[in-house]
């Protein structure tokens, strides 16, 4: 699909980023179709199978995404107090007042919860697929020979360091690794200028 979309909108190359559990539609397609690829960032991504139990209350949301009106509640309640839900999402709480402190990443983050909620009963479905291949699947990282970036917190308790992205960073012929120290699975907020300096150094330092 992603490669048909690129056809459709007469793009050859391009360079993908992926987060979370889009790592592995990013890492299908660099094996698929590296002829399409200039590079690879993958930001707290899975990177073989992950065995992390699904919290219960995704079972709870899963049925209650059904109802019209469960949506608008999320959304409500977000939006009431959008500061202790940041602080609920982070242990380290002195990431989550610098964060706080930010106001470019407040606005991101709190674009990224909020589009959670739109269409939630329609997605999950794909959210019900994603965990699945992500729980069954393993991928031959060695054939990937297109250049990437990994940025992986060293705390992330959703998709372990260790398990994923030290992983991809060894098992990926061509990539370079930016460890977030005390990153969770939101690094790319809680450390935003590291990674962004490192995304611009693998990408300045490459002839894309």
């Amino acid at each position: 699909m992603l490669a048909a979309l690129l056809d459709a909108l007469g793009i050859g190359k391009v360079i993908l980023l992926a987060i979370s559990g889009a790592g592995y539609s990013a890492l299908y397609f660099a094996l698929r179709h590296p002829d399409r690829l200039r590079a690879l960032v993958l930001c707290s991504t899975t990177g073989g199978k992950n065995m992390v139990p699904i919290p219960f209350a995704f079972q709870v949301i899963k049925l209650a995404a059904r109802m019209p009106w469960f949506a608008r509640f999320m959304r409500n309640r977000f939006l009431k107090n959008v500061e202790k839900s940041l602080m609920r999402s982070l242990r380290h709480q002195d990431l989550a007042q610098k964060m706080l402190r930010d106001d470019q990443m407040m606005s991101l983050y709190k674009e990224l919860i909020l589009s959670t909620f739109e269409r939630m009963a329609e997605r999950i479905p794909g959210t019900i697929n994603d965990i699945r291949v992500t729980q069954e699947t393993e991928y031959p990282l060695e054939d990937i020979s297109v250049p990437a970036l990994v940025v992986h917190g060293t705390d992330d308790a959703i998709v372990p360091f260790n398990e994923h992205g030290k992983k991809l960073a060894e098992r990926l012929s061509n990539s370079s690794l930016c460890v977030a120290d005390r990153g969770e699975h939101m690094a790319i907020f809680t450390h935003n200028e590291q990674v962004c300096e490192a995304v611009k150094g693998f990408l300045s330092n490459r002839d894309l």
